[in-house]
């Protein structure tokens, strides 16, 4: 369900409603500036990319959804599996190549 149908079917959300909904930082309470940033700007992830809030402009203000926060949330939260390194089997190679030439 897109985040205009979640808003049509009365789930929507103001940014201040939103923001009163999370958990803040250091004993303070989220902002719905935070929250609009989410939605303007994105955040990064755990696996790096940027992530954006859904969110709609109504009129002069902004509305997201429940489902659209938990989809975020769930999108922040997903890490990629880390890289491996490069093989080395070049350089081992050449350190095998070296050693029997006896340098």
């Amino acid at each position: 369900m897109s985040i205009e149908q979640e808003i049509a079917a009365g789930k929507g959300l103001s940014l201040a409603q939103a923001a009163a909904s999370l958990p803040g930082r250091r004993g303070q309470r989220t902002s719905p500036q935070t929250v609009l940033r989410w939605a303007l700007k994105g955040t990064r992830g755990a696996s790096g990319s940027v992530v954006r809030l859904e969110a709609a402009r109504l009129g002069a203000s902004w509305v997201t959804s429940r489902e659209a926060l938990a989809r975020f949330i769930s999108a922040l939260s997903v890490t990629t599996r880390p890289q491996q390194p490069a093989p080395r089997s070049a350089a081992l190679e050449a350190g095998k190549v070296l050693k029997e030439l006896g340098l």
